[in-house]
């Protein structure tokens, strides 16, 4: 046989064949070589597995090699060097969640979280999608080491910077199929038009993907981009649709003693011994493993839902208690993400369109909201507020040569949702979209309709005379229980 009918060598990480098989590249230090397990469908506690140099399984005769380039040689990209057993799937959540409080200080709750996400990467590609984790706090809060103990214990954690260039970091990310770590992933042009985090609002869910000319010869390419990303920033990303697909994980200074400044090879042998045995547990469970599609929380945003699935249907496998745990969280979760959202050009926006409504106000200018935004000290000018308002849902409507907006009802719940801190919205629940009023106390709700509807007061003496009232005022008013007359008198426009 001549070189030219030889087989063609394929350098690949690894491959996820049609009969079960599962091939994975492992690296000693020294030499890269293969593992492949079989019978994960039908016979899963039995994994058989045997170490290849290289696999001639592939399409049309092809054989696979390990993959060697500086990524893995320079140790950008960590990998295990053998499968080892673990025992129980609580046993190695709570190995994992012991070696993220042994090196980081979170939270005992978030770094569970985080021990489920890092067991959920080794099995993301029976995922639809996959939440951005996003470590977030200012200078020496300990975000690069959450985001380096994360990579070590991750599928194929390959470590990146937010200087990397958006080709380097799209074909690699597809090279190795990995989890994607950014360091200092503050991008200076964090808005829709940037092309790292248009790939990132890609990577998070299946199929989404990297087009792209090959100058060369003038052909399209594709590339895919789904995939962990684990990252770390200082603030908020300008970009909401990014912000919507993270865990936000608050970061605050070092207080704990017994967390070295520097990692000790300790750190390297203990992930080490915590990949093997998640190669084991991708070997076990990549067959068995389904997302449960019909899995949703009560009140949870569609967004949120959506990047939480995945991890709820893992942690519904490992343990009922794992399951309540994630629940429990849900909210918390999403709250954070209101909060930064809730300081974005959209949602100081939608924030002093709230502030107005609770005066009265129906149909709004963009000036008025400008001026709304810089009386609570920011700043969107006039012509930025009227190019984002028809994209929040409001209604134009013109009189004259002024353009008025209003807020239909059916969107006012979703962005109050989106970008109102709960804390921010008195009396009010999150997932109520009637008219019914559910305001702390009866006897005040009672008050203000007989004071209302006998004196008519102006509402600024109503807030002066009852300043306990104010935000329960405020409330009737936005819910159109009470209206305010043009002079500033209230009058009541609905009873219970």
């Amino acid at each position: 046989m001549s070189k030219a009918d030889e087989p063609p060598k394929i350098p690949s990480p690894g491959k996820v064949f049609d009969d079960g098989g599962i091939l994975e590249q492992c690296w000693d230090g020294k030499t890269t070589f293969y593992f492949k397990s079989w019978a994960w469908q039908n016979d899963w506690p039995n994994i058989r597995f045997e170490k290849l140099d290289e696999c001639n399984e592939g399409l049309q005769g092809a054989t696979f090699i390990p993959l060697e380039d500086e990524v893995l040689s320079k140790g950008i990209v960590v990998l295990p060097s053998e499968p080892m057993e673990y025992g129980k799937e609580t046993e190695l959540l709570a190995i994992l969640q012991d070696f993220i409080n042994k090196w980081c200080e979170i939270s005992p709750e978030m770094s569970r979280l985080l021990a489920g996400y890092s067991m959920l990467t080794w099995v993301y590609q029976k995922c639809p999608a996959m939440p951005i984790v996003n470590a977030r706090g200012g200078a020496g809060t300990g975000k690069t080491r959450l985001l380096e103990t994360m990579r070590h214990v991750s599928y194929r954690g390959l470590r990146a910077s937010g200087c990397l260039s958006f080709s380097a970091m799209f074909r690699t990310a597809e090279r190795w199929g990995g989890t994607l770590c950014i360091n200092e992933g503050d991008l200076k042009n964090s808005s829709e038009t940037a092309e790292i985090v248009k790939f990132l609002n890609e990577r998070y869910e299946k199929g989404g993907s990297v087009w792209r000319t090959n100058p060369d010869s003038m052909k399209g390419e594709y590339f895919n981009a789904f995939g962990p990303t684990v990252m770390t920033t200082r603030q908020q990303f300008g970009d909401n649709a990014l912000e919507s697909r993270c865990i936000i994980v608050p970061m605050t200074e070092r207080t704990r003693t017994d967390i070295p400044l520097n990692l000790p090879p300790e750190f390297y042998v203990e992930a080490l011994f915590l990949r093997n045995k998640l190669l084991m547990f991708r070997f076990r469970n990549l067959g068995r493993f389904a997302n449960d599609y019909k899995l949703e929380f009560e009140g949870l945003s569609p967004r949120m839902n959506q990047i939480l699935q995945p991890l709820a249907s893992l942690a519904q496998s490992i343990s009922p208690e794992f399951y309540d745990e994630i629940k429990g969280m849900v909210f918390e979760l999403q709250q954070r993400i209101v909060e930064a959202a809730s300081e974005s050009e959209d949602g100081m926006i939608v924030r002093a369109v709230f502030d107005m409504k609770s005066y009265g106000k129906s149909e709004f200018t963009p000036k008025e909201i400008s001026d709304a935004i810089a009386e609570n000290g920011g700043e969107v000018k006039p012509v930025k507020v009227g190019k984002r308002l028809v994209g929040l849902g409001f209604k134009p409507n013109r009189q004259g040569k002024k353009r008025l907006y209003s807020l239909p009802g059916a969107q006012r719940e979703t962005l109050k949702r989106r970008f109102v801190p709960q804390e921010a919205v008195s009396g009010s629940s999150s997932n109520d979209t009637s008219d019914r009023y559910d305001g702390p106390g009866e006897d005040d709700t009672r008050f203000l309709f007989n004071l209302i509807g006998t004196v008519h007061p102006p509402r600024q003496k109503v807030e002066q005379c009852y300043p306990n009232l104010k935000s329960h005022l405020a409330e009737l008013i936005e819910r159109g229980w009470v209206g305010t007359q043009t002079n500033g008198e209230l009058f009541v426009a609905k009873r219970e």
